[in-house]
């Protein structure tokens, strides 16, 4: 089980060099521990048309109140370790 000061990277990166920049990203302040054997190496990632359609920029109004949403539901995650301003 993961907690708060253990960290495990998963998904799809584009080259060795994304995978091992997500993992000094995810050493913050109170994580003690960080794993990347999740993370994959895949050729596609590199291209960015089709990153394009993977990953989208929302803005800041937006993810606020997905959190506040999350939050209200009792997401034991946001619960204990956000704070919304």
């Amino acid at each position: 089980m993961e907690s708060w000061q253990e960290k495990n990277l998963a998904g799809t990166v584009g080259s060795a060099a994304e995978k091992r920049q997500a993992y000094w990203d995810a050493w913050v302040a109170g994580v003690e521990s960080v794993r990347n054997d999740g993370l994959e190496v895949k050729y596609w990632a590199r291209d960015e048309r089709l990153r394009k359609k993977k990953y989208v920029v929302r803005p800041d109004d937006e993810i606020k109140k997905a959190v506040e949403e999350a939050y209200e539901g009792g997401a034991s995650w946001v619960r204990n370790k956000i704070a919304v301003e």
